[in-house]
């Protein structure tokens, strides 16, 4: 009994102490409370909480970068840990939890409005992955261009030839973006936490989905491109722009061992962060090699693509193709397109990537109508030009220079002109979408009618 008096009064003791504990920190807690939302009543208490969309990405406006364009960089933060306490440091994550936000990076130098508003308007539609695009301050500076880069948030980086190395100034853009990709990779791709990257071609991509779910259930990989069906038929060997770019570049030993294979496009790569960070490294490595600087022109980074694909040097590869793959290479002619101009594979699943749109006008002129949301004044875009609208090419089989695809209306034509170097004048045929360029101003020549209408411009005397 006295054992059992002993353990009631230590208990009683016990409980007026946990009581009496309660009492004096719930008191202090709550005068803490209190005096928290009077500081803050009365403002002298200050809360710097940024405004996040469900999704926990937030727009965070650098007003000037050091080119004077302004750009809108997007950052990640966990929607689980949006507001963490300063004290409380949060849990750590796996790589596979933190590489969260994706990326799209691409070189758009002398890209015109359209063809920017089509590619950035509809990645929008379905993505908020950081945008990275290359151009040049020229470029940036058109009004339309200017507004695209504001509304869909995409960061600008100018660059300049001049600042490349000495043997890479007089590089075709498609073989220098590798350089100016990876370098923003190794630079940025840990620091920004990217899961995905997507590296293409700008000028002529749309998209009809999200690029980035096909890594939705992918730990590492690399998706590239093959321009064929699942069983191929038409290999490099068969092709004599794929097997030079090849052969001008390696020796005459690799290109037989890759020949036998089919072509993958370079326009068009998707992978994960460190999948992408290996081949951004091994292009460069390519390119800026002794024998890489020699043979470089338009093109060849096509064929290094395809070496670094067969002698398997791409850890993780997968082949997407035309029959079953969600990105649709056009000139292939293998897609499915539909009444609305929707582009679908063989097997019937619309393809989330549509590269080389321009191929087909009126896919391109569907596009041009859902994403150029203002109208093309051809007049403006010509006044530098005198201009036939009678449906003739004026300067048949003379001063041909180069070839521009994927033209709507002669104010295409007019613009292509003015950014191609030595272009005088032109001939825009409606049918096709193509703009031949000319290096002389005077259409009195032979003529002949467009089969499908079309324009001829020369530039007007000073």
């Amino acid at each position: 009994r006295g054992m059992a008096n002993r353990r009631k009064l230590t208990s009683r003791a016990g409980a007026r102490g946990v009581t009496g504990f309660a009492r004096k920190w719930g008191i202090v807690i709550g005068f803490s409370v209190l005096s928290y939302f009077i500081g803050f009543y009365h403002g002298s208490i200050s809360l710097s909480v940024p405004s996040h969309s469900s999704n926990g990405v937030i727009s965070d406006i650098n007003p000037t970068s050091a080119d004077g364009i302004d750009t809108v960089k997007q950052k990640f933060v966990s929607p689980d840990n949006q507001n963490p306490s300063p004290n409380v440091k949060p849990p750590q994550k796996t790589p596979s939890q933190t590489l969260r936000k994706d990326v799209v990076v691409g070189m758009a130098k002398g890209i015109a409005p359209k063809p920017l508003a089509i590619f950035v308007a509809s990645l929008r539609k379905f993505s908020d992955c950081d945008m990275v695009l290359w151009m040049d301050e020229k470029s940036t500076k058109d009004p339309n261009t200017e507004r695209i880069i504001s509304k869909y948030r995409v960061e600008v980086r100018i660059f300049r030839e001049e600042n490349l190395n000495t043997y890479a100034q007089k590089w075709h853009p498609s073989s220098y973006r590798w350089v100016l990709m990876n370098d923003f990779l190794k630079k940025e791709g840990l620091k920004r936490s990217y899961r995905g990257v997507l590296m293409a071609d700008v000028r002529d991509t749309a998209f009809q989905s999200n690029p980035f779910s096909i890594l939705d259930e992918q730990e590492s990989v690399f998706f590239a491109s093959s321009e064929d069906k699942d069983i191929p038929t038409r290999r490099i060997r068969d092709c004599q722009w794929n097997k030079n770019w090849i052969k001008d570049c390696h020796t005459s030993e690799i290109l037989s061992k890759v020949s036998e294979n089919p072509i993958i496009c370079s326009g068009i790569s998707i992978a994960t962060l460190t999948e992408a960070q290996i081949y951004t490294q091994k292009m460069s490595d390519k390119l800026e090699s002794k024998h890489g600087r020699k043979c470089e022109r338009n093109g060849v980074d096509q064929g290094m693509h395809n070496v670094l694909v067969w002698t398997n040097e791409i850890p993780n590869l997968k082949i997407t193709t035309q029959e079953s793959g969600l990105i649709a290479n056009m000139q292939s002619g293998l897609v499915k397109i539909d009444s609305e101009y929707k582009v679908w594979n063989q097997k019937g699943q619309l393809m989330s990537i549509v590269h080389q749109y321009d191929r087909d006008l009126n896919v391109l002129k569907m596009l041009e109508k859902e994403y150029v949301d203002w109208n093309v004044d051809d007049d403006k875009e010509c006044e530098m030009f005198e201009t036939d609208d009678t449906g003739y090419d004026l300067f048949v089989r003379r001063c041909d220079i180069g070839l521009s695809g994927g033209a709507t209306s002669k104010g295409d034509c007019c613009r292509a002109c003015v950014n191609w170097e030595n272009c005088k004048g032109f001939a825009f045929i409606l049918d096709t979408g193509k703009c031949f360029m000319k290096d002389c101003a005077n259409p009195n020549g032979e003529k002949r009618r467009i089969s499908g209408g079309g324009s001829s411009g020369w530039m007007k005397l000073p």
